[in-house]
């Protein structure tokens, strides 16, 4: 039995610890990469959670994290936030010429989804956490928030959507302490009418007359599984489909002393060789270790989600927390790395041979969740 001593000196030891772990920053921004909104040159940069460009449509808040502008086109993304919504949030509509990507970041988003067509089928997912749902080109879709508390990632290739976005705003919605969006719930109004140049122009073609599906039972209407078994990527870049989180394809990687489970849900297939897209969730660096190196050749943007990631450009080094996110211009060397236990974000990345596409070259297919018990 311990000593009432011992007990006090381990009792002492833990709130030192404790205290020291309070008085250091989650995220550290350095001043070179810093921003406040995303830029309108291509160029690295670190933008922190709850910034970019606040977009407000209704109760809606969409914040640039991405541009056409700061990745050259490549693509755009935004995290939206909002309360829970009474309908959908837009109308059913399709595009032409974007791909549309949604990634349930907090609380609950329902989306839609069916290949223009009266015979193909209607699917709908309800989606948590770490859900994903992907919509091809001439897809019928629509979203509704089901959450008083609700944040998605929407990710649309190419870049430039936004300014469609910005066009049919009811204002920017501008709060210096950090408010995730308005408490102020309105009411659903029609979907704007645009003229056909428009709709052309901005390649967002609203369908008059559709019809939701409101079967979902589990969270799915439609066919696959949800929750319940595994969820394969589509195989073309001409098909919607949604993948659960944990249940979709895996990879494990132990290069440079560190594992790193790779978590594909857009690909070089599934996008025409424009974009992929994923998780990595990765183990602590050891102390003995330095991370390697990398080099791509188009642009990347990591989102920090859970832990803490380490990124390291051009002799400046960034630390993220949750929300965080940083941009690499391509052909930027950098490196990143953990600093707690299963930190995981999210990867997107122009072209086809993007981050994920090199790191499973040398790694292994993976059923679990988790990395293995210790260190490669």
């Amino acid at each position: 039995m311990p000593s009432v001593k011992s007990v006090l000196v381990r009792a002492t030891l833990l709130l030192f610890a404790v205290d020291s772990a309070a008085q250091q920053p989650l995220s550290v921004y350095p001043p070179g990469l810093l921003v406040d909104r995303a830029p309108n040159e291509l160029r690295p940069y670190v933008l922190p959670k709850n910034s970019g460009q606040p977009i407000r449509t209704l109760n809606d808040i969409s914040r640039l994290a991405v541009t056409g502008n700061s990745s050259a086109g490549s693509f755009t993304v935004m995290q939206v936030a909002s309360l829970q919504q009474d309908a959908p949030s837009v109308a059913p509509h399709l595009h032409k010429r974007h791909y549309e990507n949604f990634y349930c970041n907090k609380g609950r988003v329902q989306l839609w989804s069916q290949l223009n067509g009266t015979d193909n089928v209607k699917q709908t997912r309800i989606l948590q956490p770490g859900d994903f749902g992907a919509v091809a080109h001439n897809h019928i879709h629509a979203f509704h928030m089901l959450e008083p508390d609700t944040v998605f990632t929407v990710v649309i290739q190419p870049g430039g959507f936004e300014q469609f976005l910005i066009d049919i705003a009811d204002d920017m919605y501008e709060s210096e302490i950090g408010s995730a969006f308005r408490p102020i719930k309105e009411s659903p109004r029609p979907f704007p009418a645009l003229d056909v140049a428009i709709q052309d122009r901005y390649d967002s073609w609203p369908i008059g007359g559709h019809v939701l599906r409101d079967d979902a039972v589990d969270g799915i209407a439609g066919f696959g599984n949800w929750h319940n078994g595994s969820n394969e990527l589509a195989t073309d870049s001409k098909t919607a489909f949604y993948i659960a989180k944990n249940w979709g394809p895996k990879y494990l990687n132990s290069e440079g002393g560190a594992y790193k489970i790779i978590a594909p849900l857009t690909t070089a297939a599934t996008s025409a060789g424009n974009l992929t897209m994923g998780s990595i969730t990765m183990s602590p660096l050891l102390t003995n270790l330095t991370a390697s190196e990398v080099t791509l050749p188009d642009h990347t943007t990591m989102l920090a989600e859970e832990g803490r990631l380490v990124i390291r450009i051009q002799n400046e080094t960034a630390v993220l927390a949750d929300g965080d996110i940083v941009f690499i211009p391509g052909g930027t060397t950098f490196s990143y790395w953990a600093l707690a236990a299963a930190t995981k974000f999210m990867y997107i990345g122009a072209g086809p041979d993007g981050l994920a596409s090199r790191l499973i070259e040398n790694s292994i297919p993976w059923e679990f969740a988790s990395y293995p018990q210790y260190s490669p």
